[in-house]
């Protein structure tokens, strides 16, 4: 056997390891903790946010002001000027969530007091964390309506989630995901069929734990997010990404992520590197009135972690309808999922898509398969103004730009061939 051939012969078993380690993980929401508890390196003064890591200086608008709303929330500066002060003297740190155990949603900063959803992969045993849902400071804003929405989120949903979770013993997610993708949702940003179904489950939890008015008040929180479940899909998908990273030989990406001024993916085999490019714009993109494309910054947030494992923008087949909400057409829809599956290892057939004869996600984009076929993977995003404090102003579509892939491949070889 000559060396190329053994080679291919290596990478072809690895990547089937990865694909294996994916499709296997078998994940379950068990708690709400402290973020400062449970996430490495989280320390005080310092917060994490999306994407690879980016300094305060070349941070984009929205993410700073998600920066700023935790610094404000965390009692480390009285005054928005303060907070900016403050970074721009060093006295804050920041650093990228998913180099830890831990992931960010859209410009989401998450800081030591906050509480964060936990998610176990019982699988391979290893746990990922989220700051809890709230439409504020993780899309923008550090107004008084999201501080004031911060300590409520933190002193009454935290609680009370904390203990429906634990009366339920965790929360089995793959059945929930699965079901949603035959009502209708792609699990990324149309979630409204899993958050139904998981409130549906927990409900009962909330009821028996905490006071008639403070059940209430949680399930109406709850129920007024469509993508309430969202935020424990990241979690899921960075805990099984930390799984399939690793392998020795893949070439299949196993980290993809934004902070608004780069996007970023890592290749399970070539450790923590990030392979950035600057972040892409929306080719596609439908937005809230009174907003256009000049107003939106580049793709942002760790959210399309998702869409690398298969959900998202591999699963628009699925989730038909959210092609109102981005300006693309039913057959888009149909055609991102059909050329992720030829860019993609494996799929999935737990999660399975009903128009496409009930084929299973794919699963394990291979950087060599992106780059011989020319087809970019496709995300579907939220959009954030690219201004501070303005927030959500709409949904899109992106690609990964090619550069991304360009690089990681050349790292590849240079580690594999000499």
């Amino acid at each position: 056997m000559n060396s190329a051939t053994n080679l291919e012969s290596k990478i072809r078993e690895a990547n089937q390891e990865v694909v294996k380690r994916m499709v296997s993980s078998c994940c379950y929401l068990t708690d709400v903790k402290r973020a400062g508890d449970v996430i490495e390196g989280l320390k005080p003064h310092t917060i994490f946010h999306s994407g690879p890591h980016v300094d305060w200086k070349r941070m984009a608008g929205p993410m700073r002001s998600s920066m700023i709303a935790a610094m404000l929330f965390e009692g480390w500066a009285k005054t928005p000027s303060e907070a900016v002060r403050r970074a721009e003297q060093g006295e804050v740190k920041f650093d990228s969530s998913l180099d830890h155990n831990a992931i960010s949603c859209l410009c989401g900063a998450t800081s030591e007091s906050m509480p964060v959803f936990e998610v176990e992969n019982r699988t391979f045993g290893n746990k990922a964390y989220i700051a809890l849902p709230e439409l504020g400071m993780q899309f923008g804003r550090y107004d008084t309506k999201t501080l004031d929405n911060l300590v409520w989120v933190k002193e009454i949903l935290a609680p009370t989630l904390r203990e429906a979770l634990r009366e339920l013993g965790g929360l089995e997610m793959e059945p929930i995901i699965s079901q949603a993708l035959l009502m209708g949702d792609e699990c990324h940003d149309r979630t409204v069929a899993a958050s139904c179904l998981f409130q549906r489950t927990i409900a009962p939890s909330v009821v028996n734990v905490t006071d008639k008015k403070t059940a209430i008040q949680v399930l109406k929180y709850m129920a007024g997010i469509d993508l309430f479940f969202l935020w424990p899909i990241m979690a899921r998908a960075k805990a099984v990404a930390d799984a399939a990273h690793g392998v020795e030989y893949s070439t299949i990406t196993s980290f993809l992520a934004g902070n608004g001024t780069e996007m970023g993916l890592k290749v399970s085999s070539l450790g923590h590197q990030w392979f950035k490019a600057p972040s892409p714009r929306f080719y596609v993109a439908k937005y809230n009135e009174g907003f256009s494309d000049k107003d939106s910054n580049p793709e942002v947030g760790d959210s399309i972690l998702v869409d690398m494992q298969g959900l998202g923008g591999g699963a628009m087949a699925a989730g038909i309808a959210h092609v109102l909400s981005t300006g693309d057409s039913a057959d888009d829809a149909i055609r991102y999922s059909k050329e992720m599956m030829r860019i993609s290892v494996g799929k999935n057939s737990y999660f399975r898509i009903p128009v496409l004869n009930f084929e299973g996600t794919p699963v394990g984009v291979d950087i060599r398969k992106v780059l011989e076929t020319g087809i970019s993977q496709v995300c579907a995003v939220g959009i954030a103004h690219n201004k501070p404090g303005v927030g959500l102003i709409g949904f899109g579509m992106v690609r990964v730009p090619m550069a991304c892939y360009q690089s990681s491949y050349e790292a590849f070889n240079k580690k594999y061939n000499g």
